[in-house]
């Protein structure tokens, strides 16, 4: 079995609640996507959630996106009240930078095991410059 499938199946053990793209309006460095997924993970502000996100490289410009696998066990009912948006307003908040702040993309979707994503966040993964953790 190679490694990409070896995480791909290891992520499977898990039964994951979103699937998210962030991205930013500016060059999202490597360091600045773990930084911002540490904080939004402590925003989250529920003991139990694990993250596990990957920051890719564009293919056509400078900087980086991230991938995530979210596990939130014990969401709030304010959480589950506003339901993806408060995902998107999180990464909307975290991720603005200065004061010409420009509206940064943020896809949050509800986990569906049929549509592959814990191989589709792994396919970068063994390459030298993509970054990657794992939030628990």
């Amino acid at each position: 079995m190679d490694l990409h499938k070896a995480y791909s199946n290891l992520l499977d053990n898990t039964e994951w609640d979103y699937f998210v793209t962030f991205t930013s309006a500016y060059k999202l460095t490597s360091i600045e996507a773990s930084s911002l997924m540490n904080r939004f993970k402590a925003a989250i502000k529920s003991r139990d959630v694990q993250i596990f996100w990957v920051a890719e490289r564009y293919k056509n410009k400078a900087g980086v996106h991230i991938h995530a696998l979210i596990k939130v066990p014990n969401e709030s009912n304010y959480i589950k009240k506003k339901g993806n948006s408060f995902y998107v307003e999180l990464w909307q908040k975290l991720s603005k930078k200065g004061s010409n702040y420009t509206t940064n993309r943020a896809d949050v979707l509800r986990y569906n095991t049929s549509k592959s994503a814990t191989y589709y966040i792994t396919k970068d993964i063994l390459k030298d410059y993509t970054e990657y953790g794992f939030l628990y």
